[in-house]
């Protein structure tokens, strides 16, 4: 929807480019106020030459419909007029035909009537205020029956009643500006207040994360520190362990040592007695065999002498073995020889 469009012409006595009109037309459009649909300032020099700039501020698709729009209706751009879309711009301007509104021909006439060595400034621009407005009347069937611009002198008849009128009119603007000044410095107010609120919450959070990141570094710190202790302690267990396991081996290879040094000490033993055991039985068989001669040098000494007979020395040998004085086998053999004797 395009809202209504109103073409002005400004007429300057001189062939000179305001540039200030066209910051002021800008400024206008910045504040969304109008939307500058065309502008054309044409300069028409003492020889009757025109020089003209364009300025447009329309989206790419409205370019293609609107942008040379014043050169068209001027008959400056016959190559234009095949993208104006006469329909469209009739409906934005609201006129109803030829009946209201300025035709093509009287446009173009009031480019022939710009004087030699002055200047005009052609604008269309949209009130774009009104296109709620406007879509409104159309919605409600309604047309446009007049428009056009009031001569502050035809109201000269009525300046009372449009000095109470105006006087109402900046009351109410007065007051409204009041109001709305009292609305901002409530609002603003309430924005400091809302701001104030947020920045002691803001350091309120940042003074608990610091307190929590300072905690948690701590508990960092004492959770590195405990697990240095732990793993202090493990190391400790493990070389405890192993220096046990050293021991233990150390002790069970010494009780092996020692175990095998009593064994041979046993078995040196044993052979020892053994050996001394034999060399008693030895010692023993020999002792009886020099008691056993002995006796028997003795018997055979009294035999020799008569003393005693073969019958007596009998007797004593049997009486010597039952004292066990000499074994019997030694007195066996005593026996035998007295009888071979």
């Amino acid at each position: 929807m395009i809202g209504p469009l109103q073409l002005s012409v400004i007429g300057f006595d001189e062939d000179k480019y305001y540039r200030d009109i066209i910051v002021e037309l800008k400024n206008l459009r910045k504040e969304k106020i109008i939307r500058l649909f065309d502008l054309l300032y044409l300069i028409k020099h003492p020889d009757g030459t025109i020089a003209a700039k364009e300025v447009d501020d329309l989206q790419a698709s409205e370019q293609r419909e609107f942008g040379t729009l014043i050169k068209s209706l001027l008959g400056l751009s016959a190559k234009d007029a095949q993208h104006i879309n006469a329909d469209e711009v009739a409906e934005a301007i609201g006129s109803e035909g030829d009946e209201f509104g300025m035709s093509e021909s009287e446009i173009q006439a009031l480019a022939d009537q710009i004087p030699n060595g002055s200047s005009a400034i052609f604008v269309i621009f949209e009130h774009s205020w009104a296109r709620g407005v406007k879509k409104a009347i159309l919605d409600a069937g309604g047309y446009l029956r007049a428009q056009g611009l009031i001569n502050p002198e035809s109201l000269q008849t009525t300046t009372n009643e449009l000095a109470i009128v105006l006087e109402a009119i900046e009351k109410a603007e007065t007051a409204s500006m009041e109001k709305m000044a009292g609305v901002m410095a409530d609002a603003k107010a309430q924005e400091e207040e809302a701001q104030r609120h947020a920045d002691e919450a803001v350091a309120e959070a940042q003074a608990i994360e610091a307190t929590a990141m300072a905690a948690l570094a701590a508990a960092a710190l004492k959770e590195e520190e405990a697990n240095q202790a732990v793993a202090e302690a493990e190391a400790r267990v493990e070389a405890a362990r192993q220096h046990a396991a050293e021991v233990a081996a150390e002790a069970e290879a010494m009780e092996d040592e020692a175990f095998a040094q009593a064994e041979a000490v046993r078995r040196a033993a044993e052979r020892q007695k053994e050996k001394a055991e034999a060399e008693a039985a030895e010692a023993v068989r020999e002792a009886e065999e020099i008691e056993a001669a002995a006796v028997l040098r003795a018997m055979n000494a009294m035999v020799a002498a008569r003393i005693i007979e073969k019958e007596a020395v009998r007797e004593a040998l049997n009486a010597v073995i039952a004292a066990d004085v000499i074994e019997a086998s030694a007195a066996q053999k005593a026996a035998k020889s007295l009888a071979s004797g």
